[in-house]
């Protein structure tokens, strides 16, 4: 058999490509998570999950043509927090990494440190044994871990020489009070598995956000002209981490409304491989993209209809999208559905 195996190019198990936990900065616990291994396709950067805020947690596949988007975002938060080369991020939840991702940080030489254990008391183990420059997790579990730490008798151990990053959940205002009153440095990171970071301390992270009018103050976040389920406030009074920024993600709250996009006008001339793209957003992002039975091809750029769908108790204005600066994301997932589509396997031996 092992003659025959000379004249075989397609791989043994051994030699697949393999990808551990490491590899995405991913090396820290969590009590909710267990390893498993699975087969990742390899027309996509990785595979990662919702957060679970709303319903059960779903798998997300994030592409290598919005990587780049989602990197720079990344890097403009890293600018606002002030994190410098050499600095170092103890994340107290690995998998808020994956929004980041991983290669801003290295780019940036971000060192990463993790909790031996899920816990409160792992993170107080952590600060006594060595004073990061930053905290990276939810505000609540912060907060909880400051008050744990003055009952043990350590009252100044969360001080002002180290940041606070809250994200993966909204501002904990109570951990914000306290943080205040040590002279800590606190930023709000707002973003999702899906898309990435998307603001930072109210200021937007990315250029393609649109923000749709829902109902009376709030607005839906659109992101490269993909909805993410989440309403926010825009105030000119400012977020209370920085007043100069307008979206008041701490008093964010999840959207009411079912919205469908529909493609209006493509700047691809076939109908099928738009209906392909439709459908690779559906299954990367779990967002239902529509093609209009009208649909322009061979446009100049990307147009989107974003309105509520025909099941909604409450109707909403349809809102329109026809900026590529602004179908940025969507653009790229179509990018990476033509170039999947125009590189197919002809080797004999590659069999689904």
């Amino acid at each position: 058999m092992e003659q025959f195996e000379l004249f075989d190019n397609s791989p043994t198990i051994e030699e697949l490509p393999h990808q551990p936990l490491s590899a995405r900065g991913l090396c820290g616990p969590t009590v909710a998570h267990k390893i498993e291994e699975l087969h990742t396709p390899c027309n996509i950067a990785f595979t990662t999950f919702s957060t679970g805020s709303s319903a059960l947690q779903n798998v997300i596949g994030v592409t290598y043509q919005e990587l780049n988007a989602r990197i720079e975002a990344s890097i403009n938060a890293l600018d606002i927090i002030g994190l410098r080369e050499g600095d170092n991020l103890l994340v107290t939840y690995p998998p808020l990494v994956n929004v980041f991702p991983v290669e801003a940080l290295q780019r940036r030489g971000i060192h990463l440190l993790y909790l031996n254990r899920s816990s409160r008391m792992s993170l107080i183990e952590s600060m006594l044994n060595v004073q990061p420059s930053a905290i990276l997790g939810e505000g609540a579990f912060i907060y909880a871990s400051m008050r744990d730490a003055e009952k043990l008798g350590f009252p100044n151990l969360f001080n002002r020489t180290t940041r606070i990053i809250t994200a993966g959940t909204p501002l904990n205002l109570d951990m914000h009070e306290a943080a205040q009153e040590r002279r800590m440095e606190v930023h709000d990171l707002y973003g999702c598995q899906e898309f990435g970071w998307i603001a930072c301390d109210g200021i937007p992270l990315r250029n393609d956000l649109s923000f749709m009018p829902a109902e009376k103050e709030w607005h839906e976040v659109i992101v490269g002209g993909l909805p993410t389920g989440d309403c926010l406030i825009l105030s000119n009074s400012g977020h209370m981490c920085n007043r100069k920024g307008r979206l008041i993600t701490y008093r964010l709250k999840r959207s009411v409304n079912d919205i469908d996009i529909v493609i209006r006008a493509s700047k691809f001339k076939s109908e099928e491989t738009v209906r392909r793209i439709a459908k690779s957003i559906l299954r990367l992002k779990g967002k239902h993209v529509y093609v209009s039975p009208s649909v322009r091809l061979g446009a100049d750029c990307t147009v989107l209809e974003l309105k509520g769908s025909q099941y909604n108790k409450n109707t909403i204005p349809s809102f329109c999208i026809d900026n590529a600066i602004k179908t940025e994301l969507f653009d790229s997932l179509a990018e990476a559905q033509c170039l999947y589509q125009n590189d197919h396997r002809h080797n004999e031996v590659w069999s689904k």
